[in-house]
């Protein structure tokens, strides 16, 4: 149980404990004295209390949930972009040393890597975008709650933004790759497929240059 959470029941508890005391203040006062003045003043009383007691049970969650709020959101941090590998992966320089980036929500054709093996289609024109867009860059990097921190090659998994720029959803339009998920949904999927589809029914990139079966 968080703090805000506790907050909140206290205030609950509050208002619930002057709202017991007042209504047996009430009745104690109108058998003991009978005195019907007196009754409508601690009714008075009683309904003051009560918009108070509202008042602050109110404040106090408004601020949990904003507490909460940026709680949920995820740091960033900036670097210098310093080479880029392919059209979803690329290296940057972090404060504490050099990382290798994959760009969440986005997969490009592969570039070969052993002697006698050919690029995948369109995979130059993918890693020649993003160098083009983010090369000597400094960009913004966020983890994905629900995405893990690294992949199985190490790489930092993030959502990457350059200048406001959504480095994903820019290359999607473009047509360098297709949309991807992993294993569960990410933050802003939707607008990824709904990129990506736009891009092939325009015939962008690879979607007007390539085989769709994958030649």
């Amino acid at each position: 149980m968080t703090g805000n959470t506790l907050e909140v029941m206290q205030a609950m508890i509050l208002m619930g404990a002057i709202c017991v005391f007042c209504v047996f203040a009430i009745e104690v006062i109108r058998v003991v004295r009978g005195s019907s003045d007196r009754v409508w003043l601690l009714w008075a009383l009683f309904g003051l209390l009560l918009v108070v007691s509202a008042l602050f049970f109110l404040t106090t969650f408004n601020q949990s949930t904003s507490t909460n709020d940026s709680e949920a959101e995820e740091p960033t941090e900036s670097g210098e972009v310093v080479a880029v590998i392919d059209g979803d992966t690329f290296d940057v320089q972090l404060p504490e040393g050099r990382a290798r980036v994959r760009i969440i929500g986005i997969d490009t054709p592969e570039i070969a890597h052993q002697t006698g093996e050919a690029d995948e289609c369109y995979a130059q024109p993918a890693r020649v975008f993003l160098d083009a867009l983010i090369y000597r860059r400094t960009v913004t990097l966020q983890a994905d709650p629900t995405q893990a921190d690294t992949d199985k090659y190490g790489r930092l998994l993030r959502h990457v933004d350059y200048d406001g720029l959504n480095v994903a959803l820019a290359a999607l339009k473009a047509g360098t790759g297709g949309e991807y998920t992993y294993d569960v949904p990410y933050a802003g999927q939707a607008d990824y497929v709904a990129a990506m589809e736009l891009a092939r029914e325009t015939g962008e990139g690879l979607w007007g240059k390539c085989d769709p079966d994958g030649g």
